[in-house]
């Protein structure tokens, strides 16, 4: 899975609240900033799904006009990124721009509101 477009930031914001052995995965983070993050779009109107998890981290499932895009959230305690790719259940297919800019413009302002800046690439 490779990503189509992502953004990386520092922020306390989004520490775990349980405990190391209630993570997915040592070290692996990102549920708070993934549920943070599905209800920070819905307010923008875009509905994705619940988080879920992997290994590396979780994900949002988002679908809209033929496009399927998975947005995953994770880092460590301090720096955190978030990325939109294609989903992996959507073989062979690339995802519409449109809904790729729709996706990082409504990510980038939810971040802004909450008074987060992107770190520099």
């Amino acid at each position: 899975m490779k990503p189509v477009w992502s953004v990386e930031f520092a922020s306390r914001e989004f520490a775990p609240v349980l405990p190391e052995v209630c993570q997915v995965n040592p070290g692996v983070y990102g549920f708070e900033l993934a549920f943070w993050l599905a209800e920070a779009l819905a307010s923008r109107g875009i509905v994705t799904s619940y988080p879920g998890a992997e290994d590396w981290g979780w994900y949002l499932g988002f679908e809209e006009d033929n496009a399927r895009l998975l947005i995953g959230c994770g880092g460590s305690i301090e720096t955190w990124t978030i990325f939109v790719a294609p989903s992996p259940k959507w073989f062979g297919k690339h995802p519409s721009d449109v809904a790729v800019q729709r996706l990082a413009s409504a990510i980038l302002a939810a971040l802004s509101e909450k008074g987060i800046r992107p770190l520099a690439a």
